[in-house]
């Protein structure tokens, strides 16, 4: 009997962020590829030349392509709130405080007004996705909880899954159209996610405050078809909300290491 694919049930259905108080709204998202406009402004082709070599009389075989680097990876470069919103969302000063594995990249800090309703938009700035010459598709998904070992196997990603699929959500998705290889890489994208404060202060009551995040990218293809084993995820972001003031440091490392309430109330065992 075919093993469930639990990555696909927990994560590539439509769900809001928060498990029981639905504090996020659907994704939006901005600054899109360029789009290709059908022409061609590049001047005309060079005849082809040959890649061989004669050495001592012999000829040496075209070198071989080059290998994939780690740029050809994702990353959340930043958190920030949308400008037009900053007020009433305060950012913090982060404190360098030793974490446990898994270790987020960063870690970024907001203080707001938990008796004050007020939706504001976090925007998740990632960084420019390589050129590819295949539709491929960004995901964003977010945990309250960790899982110290892979919960999945990707084949291509330098980054395993840290976030705990028996949590974890999908954001937003945003499609990444095909583009020619002498084309210029895509221009940065932005995740625009909607935070209810009202329903946010819920869930840091319940003993909630920091939320994990990791982006995927993929081939369309793969998107559509449920394939996920060849996703590409990005490494491990973090975002600590804290009532009314910005926390010290005494305050921020007590609450970061502590974890997540809904953690020790996930069902089941993680692999």
């Amino acid at each position: 009997m075919k093993k469930p694919n639990k990555f696909k049930n927990s994560t590539m259905a439509y769900a809001f962020l928060l498990a029981t108080s639905p504090a996020w709204g659907q994704t939006k998202t901005g600054g899109a590829p360029p789009k290709d406009s059908g022409e061609d402004s590049s001047p005309p082709a060079s005849p082809p030349v040959s890649t061989e070599k004669r050495i001592g009389g012999k000829t040496s075989p075209p070198p071989k392509p080059p290998v994939a680097t780690k740029e050809d990876g994702v990353s959340i470069t930043k958190v920030r709130v949308k400008r037009a919103k900053a007020k009433k969302v305060e950012e913090c000063e982060v404190p360098k405080v030793r974490l446990r594995q898994p270790r987020p990249q960063h870690v970024t800090s907001f203080a707001f007004d938990p008796n004050k309703k007020r939706v504001v938009k976090l925007q998740f700035v990632m960084s420019k996705v390589p050129v590819a010459d295949e539709k491929r598709v960004l995901v964003l998904l977010q945990s309250r909880c960790l899982s110290r070992k892979p919960q999945i196997e990707t084949k291509r990603s330098e980054n395993d899954l840290a976030l705990d699929f028996r949590d974890v959500k999908q954001l937003g998705t945003f499609d990444i159209p095909s583009q020619k290889s002498s084309a210029s890489s895509a221009r940065a994208m932005i995740f625009d996610v909607p935070l209810d404060t009202e329903i946010l202060a819920e869930q840091l009551k319940a003993g909630n405050e920091t939320f994990y995040f990791q982006a995927g990218l993929l081939k369309k293809s793969d998107f559509d078809n449920q394939h996920y084993d060849e996703v590409i995820l990005s490494p491990l972001e973090a975002v600590h909300f804290t009532p009314k003031a910005c926390p010290n440091k005494k305050q921020f490392s007590r609450k970061i290491r502590v974890g997540n309430a809904s953690c020790k109330q996930l069902p089941g065992k993680s692999k």
